[in-house]
Order: C-alpha cells, then sequence, then structure tokens
C-alpha cells in the first residue's frame, strides 16, 4: 500500500472529558459514601439498614426510584424493592430484521439511567413500571492486538495484516483494496457484564476516530458492519482470521453505514456507527455472553465493485488515546 496516497498531517491529540450531573450523586469507591456507606455495582451509595432483607438501603441521593428503597441482590442490574422483594419487570421489545441494513435509532427512558464512562453501568427501574435500559460503555479497545486491519491474499497481491496501523501512530485504514476485495478492520471489546439469554439489546453504537481518506467518494461510498459469531471471540492471529475461513464466520445480520445514502468521515474527529443492535441480539440469542467474554466487530466497504476506496482510523497502537469504542443499551431479563 506504501506509494498509494499523500503524506499525512500530524495527528491532534483528542481529549476527552466526561460530563456529570449534580441531580444524583455517583460513587466510584466506599470512601466517598462516608461513614458506614458502601458503593455497589450500580455506582450508589447504600447503607445499613436491618429492616430490608439485604440489610441495605439505597441512599436519598440516589437517582428517583431506587432512593431509599432496599438494595436486592442483584443491584448490578439496578433491580430494588421495599422490604427485600424484587420489584423488576421485563418488557417486550423488537430488535427489527436481523437480515436487514440496521438504521439509527433513539431508546426512550422513562427512568433515569446514568454510565460511569469507563465500560461500566448502572440503572434505575422506570417511575411507571417498566423496565429502564441499562446503558453499558464506553468499552474501549483493552490491548493493541484487539483492533486492526487486514486485506487478503489476491489479484496477485500477497496479503497484509496490521495489527497495529498501517503507518506510524498506530494509523489504520479500512475498505475496499485491492480491487473488489474487501479490506477489513476488526474492533475487539471485553464485556464487563454478563448479556444472558433473554436480555434485548436495544441499541449498539460503534465509535472510530478518524484521520484521512483514500480516493473515497463521500457522495457514493459506504461502509458495512458484521459480528464475529461467536460466544467469546478470540484474537486476531493473522491472515488465518479472515472472514470465510476457517476461524472466523460472520453474523447474517449486518449494518450498512450509513442506512442510505454515502458516508462523509469524519478525518480529525469521531466518526459514530449506525444501530448495531440486531448483530448483538444474534450473538445473545445463540445462548447469551457471559461477563467477560469478548464480541469482535469486523467493518469493510459496502459496494466492493468500484475502484480501491477507503477511510483512516486510528489504532490502539496510536499515541492519543483515541482508540475504538462501543456503547450499549440494554434490557436485562
Amino acid at each position: 500500500m506504501s506509494g498509494l496516497r499523500p503524506p499525512l498531517a500530524p495527528l491532534l491529540i483528542a481529549l476527552h472529558s466526561a460530563a456529570c450531573g449534580a441531580a444524583t450523586f455517583a460513587c466510584e469507591d466506599d470512601a466517598r459514601c462516608g461513614d458506614g456507606g458502601r458503593c455497589e455495582p450500580n455506582g450508589y451509595c447504600s447503607f445499613a439498614d436491618l429492616a430490608c432483607a439485604s440489610g441495605r438501603r439505597f441512599g436519598e441521593h440516589a437517582p428517583a426510584g431506587i432512593a431509599g428503597a432496599c438494595v436486592d441482590g442483584d443491584v448490578g442490574t439496578g433491580d430494588v424493592s421495599s422490604g427485600g422483594g424484587s420489584s423488576s419487570s421485563t418488557g417486550n421489545a423488537s430488535t427489527g430484521d436481523s437480515s436487514s441494513t440496521a438504521a439509527s435509532t433513539s431508546v426512550a427512558s422513562t427512568g433515569e439511567v446514568t454510565s460511569t464512562g469507563d465500560g461500566g453501568s448502572s440503572s434505575s427501574d422506570s417511575t411507571d413500571g417498566g423496565p429502564t435500559p441499562v446503558e453499558v460503555g464506553p468499552i474501549a479497545i483493552a490491548t493493541d492486538l484487539d483492533d486492526g486491519a487486514m486485506w487478503p491474499t489476491v489479484m496477485g497481491e500477497v496479503g497484509t495484516w496490521s495489527p497495529s496501523g498501517e503507518v506510524a501512530l498506530g494509523q489504520a485504514y479500512l475498505g475496499e483494496y485491492p480491487e473488489g476485495e474487501p479490506y477489513w478492520g476488526y474492533f475487539r471489546f471485553q464485556l464487563p457484564r454478563a448479556l444472558p439469554a433473554g436480555t434485548v439489546v436495544q441499541g449498539a453504537v460503534l465509535t472510530i476516530d478518524g484521520h484521512g481518506t483514500y480516493q473515497w467518494d463521500e457522495q457514493v461510498h459506504a461502509l458495512r458492519v458484521w459480528a464475529e459469531r461467536s460466544d467469546d471471540a478470540p484474537q486476531v492471529e493473522g491472515l488465518a482470521s479472515l472472514p470465510g475461513g476457517d476461524l472466523v464466520a460472520l453474523t447474517e445480520a449486518s449494518a450498512r453505514w450509513p442506512a442510505t445514502g454515502g458516508l462523509a468521515w469524519s478525518t480529525d474527529g469521531s466518526n459514530a456507527s449506525p444501530d448495531l443492535a440486531p448483530l448483538l441480539q444474534e450473538l445473545v440469542d445463540d445462548g447469551g455472553l457471559v461477563a467477560g467474554a469478548s464480541v469482535q466487530l469486523w467493518v469493510a466497504a459496502d459496494d466492493l465493485a468500484t475502484q480501491g476506496h477507503e477511510v483512516g482510523w486510528i489504532d490502539a497502537s496510536g499515541l492519543d488515546d483515541r482508540e475504538a469504542r462501543l456503547n450499549l443499551s440494554l434490557l436485562l431479563p
């Protein structure tokens, strides 16, 4: 691929910050809760109360719906009770046609939901008795070998695997290369919590930071995203891991990025995918995913009938903390 593209300008370091609201008080550890307080897995403080079956009750600064309620045995899901019994409930949601192109959606919530911003999650029951989505993420690429790019051995070209970016500073590409062949980018995320069978994936968004393009027509060209069909996707081992081979099978569901038209790729900021919920739902419906399991997404050009065209993205080996992120919105059983 060397010599095909003009020289790349130096990358700007992107600084990320998380905002927090003042309506509730979230904790990171027991020390934040004060005397006798304990920081529960959902990110809110509880205090000793023998009237509760669990012996703990959420403080007044927890979100509406759990403030002052007894801590249930599974506080990681946000289930609470008034006297020791669970008051959570489940509802039905449609994931759409898993074989069709997925379009961007937004998830409405009647309860308060907060995200820890470090791959964890927290939630509360809806004030009207219905379930509230659990927000998980952003989950960031953990190690350099959890993302990369590759193209196959075709048309006399020697296939190439770039686990740390194609050029300096973790700059990678994906799209179509050589002509008529997918230039794959892959992104592997470790789940901080389980997605058991029966979980409804209401939303899933992949965010990739860009750095440039090559022969990319934003009026025409688009990407397509698949998930690796596995209950715990292993790290890519080289060209043997190309999709369609013996090691990697992809989901039947896929999502065009964007749903219609061409993709205007940001070369100095973040690029958010359309909703990938049908891809993740296909994995959950195969038996669920345990905490710590890895989900791997594969991205390439949607239209392979044209000349080679690519978008540039920042690999986790880059020096400026701009690795890809995954956000999930779930309804737990």
